[in-house]
């Protein structure tokens, strides 16, 4: 299973990350405006959300494994309860 994946991961899935002819994420018109909004989360509410998982998981960034063109560190994705689980 693990094969199997890793070679879907860089034959099909790293791919289309990386600029594959057909991108993973598409614009779908909607003729609905989207406000943007970025947020940053206080500490305070961060802590709890960690308090409260019942499991938690570090997971290497999925962006920056699949174009690998930084040297920027690739274990930096936190992942909370079922998907964590599933994860590892």
């Amino acid at each position: 299973m693990g094969k199997l994946w890793e070679d879907y991961y860089h034959e099909a899935m790293g791919a289309s990350f990386a600029g594959n002819p057909t991108p993973l994420a598409r614009v779908i018109p909607v003729e609905h405006a989207i406000n943007a909004k970025s947020q940053v989360h206080p500490y305070e509410e961060v802590a709890r959300l960690i308090d409260q998982a019942d499991y938690i998981a570090v997971a290497q960034c999925a962006c920056r494994v699949s174009v690998g063109a930084c040297d920027a560190p690739r274990d930096v994705c936190l992942i909370f309860d079922s998907p964590a689980r599933f994860l590892v």
